[in-house]
């Protein structure tokens, strides 16, 4: 009889992640190198969905945020929306341009009005995407490189995170983007920019990448990464932009006319407000993932240039691309909400900068000067993934490490986890 060849440790996993999700989480990334470990990872995204706190106690479905719309939407949809037909005519009155969130938030009101199994749906969809794209840059590393550099990759992995379907359609966007572009970027895969067409149906912005991406397309230049940087270096002195012109420009553009409130004086207030109520450790944290990262553009563009051995049309088209990207987003940055598009270039540009992180460390008996430069940079950011961390437990409770797949739809734990530390400390 022919062996079928069952892999009895990725169904152990399987179990162990079905009971344990929170040790599946670990056991992904302890066993990176087998096949499964990826699927292991969307399982334990899967699950956090389930958990995901959309309501902390004492606010009403989570005040400001967007996850607490997302379950009004859910509520109302099960309650007042009967048919196809009265789904279709949300669209008719020009306020919705993005179709993602409202059509799986009808597919699922049609089983439900409880909104654990609408954040369900949308972390196991984000978690494929994210999953994916995680290990499709561990898959290009070596099998063995310096411990040291898990600090810059979680630093990676932590840049866009699973508890972002607390914002879904953007982030879910983002996640379906950088799995289209960077097969395309680093292996030439054509095919995948189809994922790049659809992102503006999940979040209309995406139509900005979509745009930066089909000029790096057709630039018919040769040496690509000079002109992008220098362009890079010419949108870190932009600090000034005219609002008003950029509103006028969308009010002609018919399926953005809706989008006017993000240049209203009042969402731009409430942006400023909520700038200026950030503690101490989020500035920090902020400022040193915003300059580290930049110092790390420098020094990894510096140090590529110069060595010729490290060069790779693959690593030259996903360089070019993410600073081009980068300057784009810098640009935008200074517009409301638009330093969002930050976080998409540092999707990237991570990658690059990792690449090259690794290989000098491989090769620090040799560099010993740009090795330390690094891993002092490397060691700063440490901050800001402890706070990317911190940052979860606002949106789970006591089930992320208790609960499981069969307990979570039957438990409910509202209470952030940050509660629990508070009260310890």
């Amino acid at each position: 009889m022919k062996d079928i060849g069952v892999d009895k440790e990725a169904i152990r996993s399987y179990l162990l992640t079905f009971l344990f999700p929170i040790c599946g989480l670990f056991y992904s990334f302890n066993n990176w190198t087998e096949k499964h470990s990826k699927n292991i990872f969307w399982m334990f995204c899967s699950f956090t969905g389930l958990i995901f706190i959309f309501q902390p106690e004492g606010t009403v479905l989570g005040v400001g945020a967007d996850s607490g719309r997302y379950a009004l939407s859910l509520i109302s949809m099960h309650e007042k929306i009967h048919s196809i037909s009265d789904f279709i005519a949300i669209f008719k009155t020009g306020l919705r341009v993005d179709f993602y969130e409202p059509i799986i938030t009808f597919i699922v009101s049609r089983f439900t009005d409880n909104p654990h199994w609408l954040f369900w749906v949308f972390a196991t969809i984000y978690g494929f995407f994210y999953s994916r794209n995680i290990w499709f840059v561990l898959e290009r590393l070596p099998s063995i490189f310096p411990n040291f550099f898990w600090i810059l990759i979680g630093f990676y992995i932590l840049v866009c995170p699973i508890w972002n379907i607390n914002g879904a359609r953007m982030w879910t966007a983002l996640q379906v983007f950088v799995y289209g572009a960077m097969p395309y970027l680093l292996n030439n895969d054509n095919r995948k920019l189809i994922w790049c067409l659809i992102t503006p149906l999940i979040h209309f912005s995406f139509f900005i990448p979509l745009i930066t991406i089909v000029l790096y397309k057709v630039i018919p230049l040769k040496n690509k990464i000079n002109l992008f940087f220098i362009f890079y270096i010419i949108s870190l002195f932009i600090n000034s932009i005219d609002i008003t012109l950029i509103s006028n420009i969308i009010q002609r553009i018919p399926f953005l006319e809706s989008r006017q409130t993000y240049f209203s004086d009042t969402y731009i207030e409430s942006l400023l407000t909520e700038k200026d109520n950030l503690s101490l450790h989020v500035v920090i944290a902020n400022f040193i993932s915003h300059w580290g990262t930049h110092i790390l553009i420098f020094f990894t563009y510096a140090y590529y240039i110069k060595n010729k051995h490290l060069r790779s049309a693959e690593v030259n088209r996903l360089l070019s691309f993410a600073l081009l990207l980068f300057g784009v987003s810098n640009i935008l940055s200074v517009v409301p909400s638009g330093s969002r598009f930050i976080v998409l270039s540092k999707m990237f540009m991570l990658p690059v900068i990792i690449y090259i992180s690794v290989m000098i460390g491989k090769t620090a008996y040799k560099q010993a000067l740009p090795f330390k430069f690094m891993q002092g940079i490397i060691l700063l950011l440490l901050f800001s993934v402890i706070f990317q961390i911190r940052t979860s437990f606002d949106y789970y409770g006591t089930m992320l490490v208790f609960g499981n797949f069969i307990t979570a739809p039957f438990i409910t734990s509202d209470i952030p986890l940050i509660e629990f530390v508070k009260d310890i400390l």
